[in-house]
């Protein structure tokens, strides 16, 4: 994480070389060399956390972008340029799971499987894959049912539940998670036209979202059930609520 902010990275880089300056005078000034090198230990550790907590901070800020301003389009160009930085597995995938995401927000359906087709999970072996696994496995059944794919959106959705099953996640995690999934199971359902229990739920999904983006998706599939009931006061409540929070993503396009 600390590799994609190019700032971040040369203040780590000289934050090391002084701790590296600082243990050799503590030498040459006959220190206990336990001490010298625990003071050694201690300094990098602390000095990459902050660097790495900088990062983190960095990288939040451009998520909620997308997520809480809706502008996906800044997130993406933000986004791409941070790829050129990334290196190792882990950053592989985090970047093929949030450019994927962004272009499904935009409807650029192909681009989007463009970068999920191009990890193989089976290789994928690091600590903490699995979060990053369960948001593939859901945009990745996201993109199937953009393309009306049901079975690849159905087999990316058993494959999201098998981890939810098996993996140890925070209450917290676990519940938003298992909402996560299960608007998309009934929201499969809605685009093959079973509607059954889908404004119960979507109405539930909504009490529970902190997400702008999500809170949008969300009306838009409620505006949908709307009109397929018929309820065309409450669908254009809908309309005028995307189009006024819907950024640039492609819900508003979508409701005209």
């Amino acid at each position: 994480m600390i590799r994609l902010y190019k700032d971040v990275f040369a203040g780590y880089i000289l934050g090391v070389i002084a701790g590296i300056i600082l243990a050799v005078l503590l030498i040459v000034n006959d220190v206990n060399i336990f001490a010298t090198y625990l003071l050694e230990f201690v300094w990098l550790f602390s000095f990459r956390s902050i660097c790495y907590g900088i990062s983190v901070k960095r990288v939040n800020r451009l998520v909620a972008v997308m997520n809480q301003e809706c502008q996906v389009q800044e997130f993406l160009r933000q986004m791409i340029c941070l790829q050129e930085n990334a290196k190792g597995k882990v950053m592989k995938l985090y970047f093929a799971v949030n450019l994927a995401a962004g272009y499904l927000n935009l409807g650029d359906v192909d681009t989007a499987f463009y970068y999920l087709q191009n990890i193989n999970t089976d290789r994928l072996n690091f600590r903490g894959k699995d979060r990053l696994l369960i948001t593939y496995y859901y945009n990745f059944s996201v993109a199937c049912m953009m393309k009306e794919d049901w079975e690849g959106a159905n087999a990316m959705l058993s494959r999201m539940r098998s981890l939810l099953d098996s993996v140890k996640l925070k209450p917290v995690e676990k519940e938003a998670y298992e909402g996560f999934y299960r608007i998309k199971c009934i929201r499969m359902q809605a685009l093959q036209g079973n509607y059954d229990g889908a404004e119960n739920a979507c109405m539930e999904a909504l009490e529970q979202s902190e997400s702008l983006l999500r809170q949008v998706s969300l009306i838009y599939f409620l505006r949908d059930i709307f009109l397929h009931e018929g309820r065309w006061q409450e669908a254009e409540k809908c309309r005028e609520f995307i189009r006024e929070n819907g950024g640039d993503t492609y819900y508003v396009a979508k409701v005209g």
